[in-house]
């Protein structure tokens, strides 16, 4: 597991103390389950997914430009 720091209003980390105590849980764990839940809805959220269709073709590009270059460079040493 890796370490995430966030900063977040002293308001808010108050009622995330009671909501983390209320449930019986750690503040970590409160966290965490918010995040893999928020995480779950993003995956099916249309705006998101359009725009990860959009990502996954720059990324695409990017790829194949730093292929073609890798390409270019080893045609130069043979």
């Amino acid at each position: 597991m890796r370490t995430l720091a966030v900063r977040i209003t002293d308001d808010l980390r108050a009622q995330l103390d009671v909501i983390a105590q209320l449930n019986d849980r750690s503040v970590t764990e409160e966290i965490r389950l918010s995040l893999e839940d928020w995480i779950e809805r993003s995956k099916s959220d249309p705006q998101v997914l359009k725009r990860a269709e959009t990502v996954r073709a720059d990324i695409e590009h990017e790829a194949q430009t730093k292929r073609n270059a890798i390409g270019a460079i080893g045609d130069q040493n043979a």
